[in-house]
């Protein structure tokens, strides 16, 4: 029997985008699934879905204007089958060919409740990075790894393993009685931390001895203009993150390290008995927050890195790392100038700029046509 999947979409005013993230739903080469669409207090996107009606889709719309936390725990208040796999989707992000026939053959054979995998990665033309604008990286592997969680964990707890080592929500199929049941036990959960998707991927690690990883992607990782992580990273002062809650021990700071610490605090003080075992580095983490601001420099962004260093050590009791940015010629080798484009052996990973991909292939089709003309 084919496996049952929820796709589920939550969006805020973002229909240029979101268009297409549905596109690459409904274009799958599979019958078994339905497309769930949290409409955030976006009535052009309410307007456009009823207009769609198609049925596949279903919306949930909500006039008021939700955080991002409220807006996702909408789907836990919906009847869905225990069996079925629920797969959270980026409103600029979108399904690759074949994603879901290619996963029920995996889940039926692996009968696992998660199924990971590692995106690819697309930024939209109108990112607020200039020098990423039409990047796109994907790894060029196969096969499948078993991965254990408690080697994920503890080296997250010291700040060594990102949050999308793990099996997120935004990177999972997850089969929905274990999703209901974390949201049960931690009573609402997914309200707490400021990123739900990164709570999640410490949140379901800690309910499995393991999970199945996909050393492919099935999925993209979209970044557009809209997108709440860019603008948290580069455009801090303008995020609305800065006024979602944070865990009192830290500070909100233009770092990924910070959405990662938020979300693995709130995931153990949601589910304590699951982490026990685990402490958390909080020196781990001053160190990594002063590494990131020396690398980055004398900027705004740095210094607000320095600050919130200051804060979160004085939180804890600790003595802060001594931390000096470095004035912008000094550093000017060190900051972000942009994706490097090519093939990279060791990772197994490609990247390359879209926008010159394009002319190129334009260009091979003429050669192509007036060689076959002579």
């Amino acid at each position: 029997m084919s496996t049952n999947f929820l796709v589920v979409i939550p969006t805020r005013r973002r229909l240029a985008t979101l268009r297409w993230a549905l596109k690459t739903c409904l274009d799958q080469d599979y019958d078994n699934f339905q497309v769930a669409v949290l409409a955030n207090a976006c009535t052009e996107t309410t307007a456009w879905l009823r207009e769609l009606n198609h049925p596949r889709v279903s919306v949930m719309e909500s006039k008021a204007d939700l955080p991002m936390t409220d807006n996702w725990e909408r789907i836990f208040g919906t009847p869905i089958a225990p069996d079925t796999y629920v797969f959270f989707l980026g409103d600029d992000d979108g399904l690759l060919p074949g994603a879901l026939a290619c996963a029920d053959r995996l889940l039926r054979h692996y009968q696992t409740p998660i199924l990971n995998w590692e995106k690819a990665e697309y930024a939209w033309p109108d990112i607020i990075l200039s020098a990423y604008r039409n990047y796109a990286s994907l790894r060029l592997g196969s096969g499948i790894e078993i991965r254990e969680s408690e080697p994920f964990l503890s080296a997250a707890h010291r700040l060594r393993a990102s949050y999308s080592e793990g099996p997120s929500i935004y990177s999972s199929f997850v089969r929905a009685e274990l999703l209901q049941q974390i949201h049960d036990d931690a009573d609402h959960c997914f309200s707490r931390p400021c990123s739900p998707d990164v709570f999640s991927s410490f949140a379901l690690s800690s309910s499995v001895d393991h999970f199945v990883r996909c050393r492919f992607s099935p999925s993209v990782n979209g970044a557009s203009g809209k997108s709440n992580g860019i603008s948290y990273m580069h455009d801090f002062a303008s995020s609305t993150f800065t006024s979602s809650p944070i865990h009192p021990a830290i500070v909100h700071a233009p770092s990924v390290l910070i959405a990662d610490s938020d979300a693995l605090l709130n995931a153990r003080d949601a589910l304590p008995n699951r982490f026990a075992k685990y402490h958390f580095d909080f020196a781990a983490l001053l160190t990594a927050l002063a590494d990131d601001a020396q690398r980055i420099g004398n900027s705004e962004r740095g210094v607000q890195l320095v600050a919130a260093i200051d804060e979160i050590a004085r939180r804890n009791s600790l003595a802060g790392p001594p931390t000096r940015i470095a004035p912008p010629a000094e550093n000017a080798a060190a900051r972000d100038n942009g994706p490097r484009f090519g093939f990279v052996a060791k990772e197994g990973r490609l990247t390359i700029d879209l926008s010159r991909l394009t002319p190129l292939m334009s260009t091979m089709r003429a050669r192509r046509s007036a060689c076959s003309i002579h």
